[in-house]
């Protein structure tokens, strides 16, 4: 590389470091200024709730960090890698949302069954239950299992306890 070329990296660095720390600066000023607004227009009273977070602190957060954001891709636009990070980016979100599906997909049938054992769970709750050829007290439920402790504890999904589940006598 000749000193031109070098000197060009440089300056782009440079500028796109500018950049990004007057976008920072520019990012908190607003969201501060977007939380006090808020909170001098009461927002805060109209979706009060209790140990809840102020709404103007979520949507001054909000705004300050989508400001970030929008930083972010001007420095990699000035930078020229912006298409390859924001690509990168896109697979990214696809891979977590199709995590997100699977795990959703494959829960599903646990959450529907423990609705429906809902009732006789709770009245087995404390008593000894066999499950298959698992026995033991029926310590709690959860939202997707049991828990059942005799001679070691299980953790048993409700698909498997469906049906199965019998009170011991």
């Amino acid at each position: 590389m000749d000193v031109a070329t070098v000197w060009q990296i440089v300056r782009a660095f440079e500028i796109s470091f500018i950049t990004l720390f007057i976008g920072f600066l520019v990012s908190r000023i607003i969201g501060k200024a977007a939380r006090r607004m808020l909170a001098e227009a009461e927002i805060n009273k109209l979706f009060a709730a209790k140990g809840a977070r102020s709404m103007s602190d979520i949507i001054g957060g909000s705004i300050e960090g989508i400001l970030y954001l929008v930083t972010i891709i001007i420095v990699l636009q000035q930078i020229g890698l912006a298409t390859v990070v924001l690509h990168a980016g896109l697979v990214l979100l696809a891979l977590v949302a199709a995590l997100l599906l699977f795990f959703t997909l494959r829960e599903i049938p646990n959450l529907a069954y423990g609705l429906l054992m809902r009732k006789s769970v709770t009245r087995c709750k404390d008593l000894p239950v066999k499950v298959g050829a698992i026995e033991g007290r029926l310590e709690s439920a959860g939202l997707l299992s049991i828990n059942i402790v005799g001679k070691d504890a299980f953790h048993i999904p409700y698909s498997f306890a469906w049906k199965k589940l019998k009170r011991k006598r």
